[in-house]
């Protein structure tokens, strides 16, 4: 549940629904990609601490590296269904998560026997990613479930990989229309000198896009002025 907690938390720490100038030509699987590389490392570091944290805690785990491995395939696979909620949803998916966060706490087993929660909770069980993620650490750390750890991975990864046909086709949201000025000239969000045709004039001249003073404030002080 930690792993998952910490894919909600990118939601607040990346701007998922937003995009820089340099990605609005791009393709959607490119945008999508785009958005998941940046916070993996995060959620993979996360996966490794929170490993580390039980080990020092003075849990014994039989198997160590599935024990790694599924802790780390699981903060990917988790993040992958965060940032599809995000963009299939909008704002709307990171509260669905927050939900699914609580329902999962309840369902999952990993803190408490699914067998004796309410018929709703054991109905959604097997549902649920964090349950093969709970199971398949069970057997990678004590050998529990003997046999069924691939079963667990496999279901895991599949939801996993469920979500990643589903990113390329949800609709990624623009970034922000252009800015327009009250005489129709767009305004870019930041200009540079190849934007500039010519010699580039010194201040004080026009077109004035160095300052409409030749000592600007150097020769007086700065001033708020409200239009």
């Amino acid at each position: 549940l930690a792993l998952w907690v910490g894919g909600t938390l990118t939601t607040f720490i990346f701007p998922y629904l937003l995009l820089p100038e340099s990605g609005r030509e791009t393709s959607q699987l490119a945008r999508v990609l785009r958005k998941l590389t940046v916070p993996a490392p995060y959620v993979v570091g996360q996966a490794l601490v929170v490993v580390l944290g039980v080990h020092l805690l003075g849990a014994s785990f039989l198997h160590p590296g599935l024990v790694v491995l599924t802790a780390v395939l699981g903060s990917l696979t988790f993040l992958t269904l965060i940032v599809a909620l995000n963009l299939l949803l909008g704002a709307a998916g990171r509260l669905l998560a927050l939900v699914l966060l609580v329902l999962q706490l309840a369902a999952s087993g990993g803190s408490y026997p699914a067998e004796l929660s309410s018929p709703l909770f054991q109905a959604i069980h097997t549902l649920i990613p964090v349950t093969d993620v709970v199971n398949a650490l069970r057997y990678a750390m004590f050998g529990a479930y003997e046999g069924q750890y691939g079963v667990y991975m496999g279901r895991m990864l599949l939801a996993g990989l469920l979500a990643m046909r589903v990113l390329p086709i949800a609709q990624y949201p623009e970034i922000a229309p252009p800015v327009v000025t009250d005489s129709g000239i767009e305004v870019r969000p930041v200009y540079r000198a190849e934007d500039w045709q010519g010699e580039l004039p010194d201040p004080g001249e026009f077109p004035y896009t160095r300052g409409i003073y030749p000592t600007m404030y150097r020769g007086r002080r700065w001033t708020m002025r409200q239009y």
